[in-house]
């Protein structure tokens, strides 16, 4: 029977500031990726309009900071702006102000 695999918790392999920084720009791709293939400037400046309501101006960011992002698109990703949350499938029309 083949030992049993253990994680060592004592802190004597300390993540470096180099992992930390890879994962860092290995984020910054998959938002960039994701934004692309939902048709949206993720990380910018915009306006958008909704279908239901008025407007918003301001950096559109995506509302959750989750592990895993989505790799298709998704209408129900969440976005958000300033403190106002919505979801991709309500915008009417976004431009890029920047």
């Amino acid at each position: 029977m083949p030992d049993q695999l253990s994680l060592d918790f004592s802190g004597g392999d300390k993540p470096s500031v180099k992992s930390l920084e890879a994962w860092r720009a290995d984020r910054i791709e998959a938002v960039e990726r994701l934004a692309h293939l939902q048709g949206l400037p993720i990380g910018h400046l915009v306006q958008v309009d909704f279908d239901s309501g008025p407007g918003l101006n301001g950096k559109l960011l995506l509302d959750e900071e989750s592990l895993f992002l989505p790799t298709s698109k998704n209408p129900h990703i969440a976005l958000r702006i300033g403190s106002h949350t919505f979801h991709a499938d309500e915008i009417a029309s976004c431009a890029r102000l920047d």
